[in-house]
């Protein structure tokens, strides 16, 4: 079937409640309380029974939720990452917009919830095969359009340490802290890929990127990539697909979790609950050992 869904181009547009109808404007603080959820009473049986899931993970909700929990400074605007100008093609819309859009467009590629776009999406962007045109069509490897939405969260990681980062390498050793820089900001982003038409997908993608300080402090783009202890990663359409993903002394790390929902009428009118999780880690005690676990959650 899979085949049969990426074959097809998108051709019809479909209703918005088949993907985000419930869906509002963003919410969840990190200090918002979270309900404990074993592996075993996860919702579908696309989850392996040795799969890692966090301990204290979202209380599923119809609104849309996404945050960080522990410790870090939200970054918007020019703090987290370029003006809209400097990705031509891209389009901003809230999650209130999301919600009244009456069809899923063709084509396209929507930032939700952000007044900035990722320094990063264009290599991001090349990396998963799309290509984005002045016209704000988006094509894949195989040149089809897809409308792909991306929830960024860009964060700014509290230094508790003494900050000389030089010394590091002779305390610690290089593998286990920020190398070659301390682990001071990280961007994390959840996609939804759609391909619309006689037969549907969907591709829930998690993306997570550890950076250094700016040159002149903070993190305004562009920072430096930096290595940090592990990252984990994982995309969970309930009931239809689940990936994880982790990796050691790195600075990226991405996920996707494809569902083939079907061709024609058995293709419409499926709900499902989306989560995203990205947790971000560094052993490096002379800074406080960051970390940082991003989320998202919506349903419909």
């Amino acid at each position: 079937m899979k085949s049969i869904a990426r074959l097809s181009g998108v051709f019809a547009c479909v209703l918005l409640s088949s993907a985000l109808s419930q869906t509002g404007a963003m919410s969840a603080p990190a200090s918002q309380p979270m309900r404990a959820t074993a592996a075993d009473q996860a919702d579908g049986k696309e989850v392996p029974p040795d799969a890692k899931l966090p301990p204290n993970r979202v209380k599923p909700s119809s609104r849309l939720q996404m945050g960080v929990r522990g410790p870090g400074r939200i970054l918007r605007g020019r703090e987290a990452g370029l003006p809209l100008s400097a990705v031509p093609g891209a389009r901003f819309i809230s999650s209130d917009e999301w919600v009244k859009m009456r069809k899923i467009p063709k084509t396209g590629l929507f930032i939700v919830d952000a007044d900035y776009v990722p320094g990063n999406l264009r290599e991001a962007l090349k990396e998963e095969g799309y290509s984005l045109q002045a016209n704000g069509t988006v094509l894949d490897r195989e040149r089809k359009p897809k409308a792909i939405f991306i929830l960024p969260q860009t964060y700014e990681l509290p230094d508790k340490g003494n900050g000389r980062q030089g010394w590091l390498g002779g305390i610690i050793g290089e593998a286990h802290a920020g190398n070659p820089y301390r682990f001071a900001c990280y961007s994390a982003q959840a996609w939804l890929v759609y391909s619309n038409g006689f037969c549907r997908y969907q591709d829930l993608k998690t993306k997570a990127w550890a950076y250094g300080p700016h040159a002149g402090g903070g993190c305004g783009w562009p920072v430096p990539s930096t290595n940090i202890s592990s990252i984990q990663v994982w995309a969970w359409i309930h009931g239809h697909a689940f990936n994880q993903a982790t990796c050691s002394n790195c600075s990226s790390k991405g996920v996707t979790a494809s569902w083939d929902i079907g061709c024609f009428w058995p293709a419409y009118g499926a709900g499902s609950w989306f989560e995203n999780y990205a947790n971000l880690h560094d052993n490096d005690p002379a800074h406080g050992n960051p970390r940082a676990d991003a989320y998202w959650s919506w349903s419909h």
